[in-house]
């Protein structure tokens, strides 16, 4: 009888200690806003502030397209490693894609680089206090940019415009 009563204190004891684990690490969890409630959808202004990529619905979930480049509205793809798309212009194309939710961030599919024709993969996407940043990460090394809303309306491009 007394190794009855053991193993029914160790199941109880045990239960009493993963209960209060979990009660522990909820309260020292810090809340996160509800991934729904934020929003990518919009103009957002790069790091440097010289173009301005807006993201919305498209096939793969969501996409940025450059709508505004700094200067040279008629900028070329001529970086693309592609030679057939060396000559679309940079105003209009598609940036970034297949963005989706991904736990408490968002992750894109791609992220394509036009100053130097690189391609990026699994981009993770945080969106914090009305800026997105995006971290790429290469074997054990990343790199991070943070995009922020433009602060004045955007007088969008049109592809072949040139505009001052």
């Amino acid at each position: 009888m007394k190794l009855c009563v053991n193993q029914t204190m160790q199941g109880l004891l045990t239960r009493l200690l993963g209960a209060v684990a979990l009660v522990a690490w909820l309260l020292a969890t810090p809340g996160r806003p509800a991934l729904a409630s934020a929003s990518l959808h919009g103009p957002w202004l790069t790091e440097d502030e010289d173009v301005v990529i807006e993201i919305g619905p498209c096939s793969a979930g969501l996409c940025g397209r450059i709508i505004w480049i700094q200067g040279a509205a008629d900028a070329r793809n001529d970086k693309d490693p592609d030679p057939q798309r060396r000559s679309l212009p940079l105003c209009g194309l598609t940036v970034v894609s297949g963005i989706r939710p991904n736990g408490t961030a968002w992750r894109a599919a791609t992220l394509y680089d036009p100053e130097d024709g690189a391609t990026y993969r699994d981009v993770d996407i945080a969106l914090a206090d009305n800026r997105l940043r995006l971290t790429i990460r290469v074997f054990i090394f990343s790199q991070s940019t943070t995009w922020t809303r433009p602060a004045a309306a955007i007088d969008r491009c049109r592809a072949g415009e040139s505009r001052p």
